[in-house]
């Protein structure tokens, strides 16, 4: 099930590398000088937690010996990787870095990209025979609390804690297990709610208007497939929806709740009671989805940053009519599931000071704009959303508003097993084969106990 959920991340990176070639051709040469400037700071900075951070492994090099750093990257790194844009800009990334660091290399090796379980257990392979590399990784989200509660992985907040404010306060709670920062967001990622603006008239501000005005373009254009479309296939997607819809974290410890019913209740009615959503949406899997709404056939659309594009895009029947907000969910609050890419490091690295040089040089403001400008991935960094990039790439002026009120799937070291009951709980909704509350109360049963034993 999570895997499906990451092959379709990754197509859908694929399709938004392909979109912005024009792009990428124009400002090539501006992002790699912009890599090129970017400059190392200090790992100077003291957290509150540093004081239960794990102590170092003991013969640690120093920074300024000559060494070698492992890293290892989905889908691998260079014009080879399996990601076009995003393998070649961290190739440049890595040379970049060699050059200000001379005495440090950063040996790329490439983990799976197509499959999250994949990936995970050729990582977990290396920390189960207590091997120091690699010595970074890059690491879902959904990782990062197993692996933390397992030692390893190694806690950052000596290095990193005091900035926690420098990123989207998503993103930094993705990274945090029993209140230490145990991985950074390389790069960032938000579902929000697209609308066609030629059949939705003005930005939904609640979820009864998105459904009358999904309900208002269905009745003005009979020939539209949906009024509101998403990813109901049973996997990871229906997990970020229900976070998107409910508007804050998913309390796993205390799932059967009034605010969960709430929004699983809404699911459902999308469906059965307002007729907003057809039955067939348990079959829609992204990137499927997207062209129901750039083809025109779809008044509103819950999907990730890379539509916004291809929707104003040569081919698109939505150039000039597409609108990219944050979903407004039955909590009363704007909302988006967070994504993204998260960096960790060996417990047992024997190269923690250059590993936090290399981590330090990637979370720069000018290495993530230049990312974001070459291979349209989203900075996770607040103050790289410069004039420049909005200059570069306009989509990001609408794209960062969602970003800002993203929200985080539950952290916890039984994520795999929590994030398949929840699937299992919305897939019966959505098939109608139980009531919202049937199902919710029959699954809190089920991850009560896992919440607890984290």
């Amino acid at each position: 099930m999570a895997a499906n959920f990451r092959a379709a991340r990754r197509v859908r990176r694929a399709h938004w590398f392909k979109a912005r070639l024009a792009l990428i051709g124009a400002l090539s040469a501006v992002a790699v000088a912009a890599c090129g400037s970017s400059s190392s700071s200090s790992a100077t900075s003291k957290s509150a937690s540093a004081s239960a951070a794990a102590k170092p492994v003991s013969g640690q090099v120093p920074a300024s010996a000559k060494q070698t750093i492992v890293f290892a990257v989905q889908g691998g790194a260079g014009a080879s990787a399996s990601f076009g844009g995003e393998g070649e800009f961290t190739e440049k990334e890595i040379v970049s870095f060699e050059k200000a660091h001379p005495n440090i290399t950063v040996k790329p090796i490439t983990i799976s990209g197509s499959s999250v379980e994949v990936a995970r257990s050729q990582v977990q392979n290396y920390f189960l025979a207590g091997d120091s590399t690699p010595d970074v990784i890059d690491s879902d989200q959904t990782w990062v609390a197993p692996w933390a509660r397992a030692g390893w992985i190694a806690p950052l907040d000596q290095a990193f804690g005091a900035r926690r404010s420098q990123w989207f306060p998503a993103a930094v709670a993705a990274g945090t297990y029993n209140h230490h920062l145990y991985a950074l967001s390389w790069y960032y990622n938000a579902e929000g709610l697209y609308y066609n603006t030629s059949l939705v008239h003005a930005a939904p501000t609640t979820p009864q208007q998105v459904v009358a005005e999904a309900h208002a373009a269905l009745q003005a254009d009979p020939s539209l497939k949906a009024g509101f479309a998403f990813d109901g296939y049973k996997d990871e997607g229906l997990v970020t929806l229900l976070t998107t819809v409910l508007g804050h974290p998913i309390d796993v410890a205390h799932l059967d709740n009034p605010a969960t019913l709430k929004a699983l209740q809404y699911i459902h009615d999308l469906v059965y009671k307002y007729g907003v959503t057809p039955k067939a949406v348990v079959d829609w899997q992204l990137p499927a989805t997207q062209p129901l709404f750039t083809n025109g056939q779809a008044a509103m659309l819950l999907d990730w940053p890379y539509v916004y594009q291809i929707a104003e895009s040569k081919g698109s029947k939505v150039i000039g009519k597409t609108a990219y907000i944050p979903f407004p969910s039955v909590s009363g609050v704007p909302a988006a599931a967070v994504g993204g890419d998260m960096l960790t490091v060996n417990a047992h690295t024997k190269h923690m000071a250059a590993v936090i040089e290399f981590l330090q040089w990637l979370e720069t403001p000018a290495n993530q704009t230049a990312r974001a400008i070459f291979s349209g991935d989203p900075p996770s960094l607040l103050s790289a959303y410069t004039p420049a990039l909005f200059k570069a790439a306009p989509y990001f002026r609408q794209e960062v508003h969602v970003f800002k009120v993203a929200v985080a799937r539950p952290v916890n070291p039984n994520y795999e097993q929590i994030t398949a009951d929840l699937q299992n709980m919305i897939s019966s909704v959505l098939a109608n084969q139980q009531s919202p509350a049937q199902a919710l109360q029959s699954t809190a049963q089920q991850v009560a106990p896992l919440a607890s034993s984290s």
